[in-house]
C-alpha cells in the first residue's frame, strides 16, 4: 500500500477531528476516483457493507447484505474488496483513495504479510494489479468518518 493515513479518534477533539478529515478530503485531487466504505451490522445481527464511488463526473451507490452473524470488520473489507470490484466500471484516474472509518481493516492490510483470508488476499491482488503498470494508479487507503457516510451505510 502506497499511503496509509491513519488518526487516533480517542486522542483528538472532534471538532478538530472532523475538520481534519475534511481537509485531508478536500486536498484529494479532483480527477481521483474515491471509494468510501462501510461495514455495519444491526441488532438482530444483520451484515452489509456499503461503498459510495465518485470522479469529477461519474458516481456509483452500492448496498449489499453480508451473511448473518458475520463480524463488522468482515463487513468493512467486504466494502473495500467490492469497492476494488467496480472500479472496473470507472474510468481510473492516476489517483484512487479509499476512505473507510474501519481503523483494524487498514491495520489487517497494512500488515499484508500476515493476511491469509480470502478477502484480504482479493484486496491486496486488486490494489497490487491496480498498481503494477507503468502509470498505473496509486491506491491511498484514508480512515476517516466521511462526510457523505450516509451514501455508503447498508440497510439490511
Amino acid at each position: 500500500m502506497k499511503n496509509i493515513i491513519i488518526i487516533n479518534k480517542k486522542t483528538i477533539h472532534p471538532t478538530y477531528l472532523r475538520q481534519l478529515a475534511l481537509e485531508i478530503i478536500n486536498d484529494i485531487p479532483v480527477d481521483a476516483v474515491k471509494v468510501c466504505t462501510d461495514g455495519s451490522r444491526n441488532d438482530s445481527d444483520c451484515t452489509g457493507s456499503g461503498i459510495y464511488i465518485t470522479t469529477h463526473n461519474q458516481e456509483l451507490k452500492i448496498q449489499r447484505r453480508n451473511p448473518d452473524f458475520c463480524s463488522v470488520f468482515r463487513s468493512e473489507l467486504i466494502a473495500i474488496d467490492e469497492g476494488l470490484d467496480s472500479l472496473s466500471s470507472f474510468s481510473c484516474s492516476d489517483e484512487i483513495w479509499i476512505l473507510t472509518d474501519s481503523r483494524s481493516s487498514i491495520q489487517h492490510l497494512a500488515n499484508w504479510h500476515r493476511v491469509r483470508d480470502n478477502t484480504g488476499m482479493n484486496i491486496l491482488n486488486k490494489q497490487k494489479s491496480l498498481s503494477i503498470l507503468p502509470d498505473s494508479p496509486a491506491v491511498d487507503f484514508f480512515s476517516c468518518q466521511h462526510p457523505r457516510k450516509r451514501d455508503c451505510r447498508c440497510t439490511c
